[in-house]
């Protein structure tokens, strides 16, 4: 699993995106139902279309555990862990996302505020670890987008953001790069609305806001398990988390 930099950075845009965000679907589906084989062959081909996607690489590793093959779950893992990248993404996503989700379902406090108190503790912990997973993905795109644009203007940086996850979107695909600039546009106007000003907020804070312009555009689906004003509403407290366990280097 050797991938050049330019191979694993590369965009995937139009219907390719359209195609890829379906076949993830079907292939978490798949493995959710307990259809390994067929999830095996769908997560296979993401792999294809996407190296250097640690999700999918664990989660085919996963597939092959499943169905008995532990030395070609091994070899993924292996090459996984080979790369920078993946690793540090595997290590974010299993060991932050939990805790933070650990510390969060137990403030009952904090649960209340953020008006997921009626979920049950088990649906409390899987939504807070979904958007913590969705910071995460954020985060490291944004770190890609600012690493390979240093020299562009900040708001061009940020549209970049926007449309590196609206692109794989069924309901934006092509469109992302048309929608993302007035998306920015609306952000900058309901803060100037409240007071607040764009220019004047740090780097962290634009990036919160730029997280929960994002999740309203996604319609974010978590299973029914909560309204999508309190995963605004959290989101805003998650954000904040995430980078007391993971170094801000933007």
């Amino acid at each position: 699993m050797n991938v050049s930099k330019r191979e694993r950075r590369r965009p995937i845009r139009g219907r390719d995106a359209v195609r890829q965000s379906r076949r993830r679907r079907e292939a978490q589906d798949a493995f959710e139902a307990g259809q390994f084989e067929r999830a095996r062959d769908l997560w296979s081909e993401v792999c294809r279309r996407c190296p250097g996607d640690w999700e999918a690489s664990c989660t085919l590793a996963a597939c092959h555990a499943f169905l008995g093959d532990d030395a070609r779950a091994f070899s993924i893992l292996e090459a996984a862990a080979s790369d920078p990248a993946l690793l540090q993404g595997a290590r974010d996503q299993c060991v932050v996302s939990p805790r933070i989700a650990d510390e969060v379902a137990q403030d009952l406090v904090l649960v209340k505020d953020i008006g997921i108190e009626e979920l049950a503790p088990g649906e409390r912990r899987l939504a807070i670890k979904q958007l913590v997973g969705f910071v995460l993905a954020m985060y490291r795109a944004a770190q890609r987008v600012f690493s390979a644009y240093k020299e562009r203007p900040l708001d061009e940086r940020w549209i970049r953001v926007i449309v590196s996850r609206l692109g794989l979107l069924d309901f934006f695909g092509p469109m992302a790069e048309e929608d993302a600039p007035g998306r920015l546009a609306a952000l900058k106007a309901d803060l100037f609305a409240a007071g607040r000003s764009w220019e004047h907020m740090s780097l962290r804070k634009q990036f919160t806001e730029i997280c929960v312009t994002v999740l309203s555009a996604e319609s974010w689906d978590m299973g029914a398990a909560m309204p999508g004003e309190a995963c605004k509403a959290i989101l805003s407290v998650l954000a904040p988390m995430v980078f007391e366990h993971v170094p801000w280097e933007l």
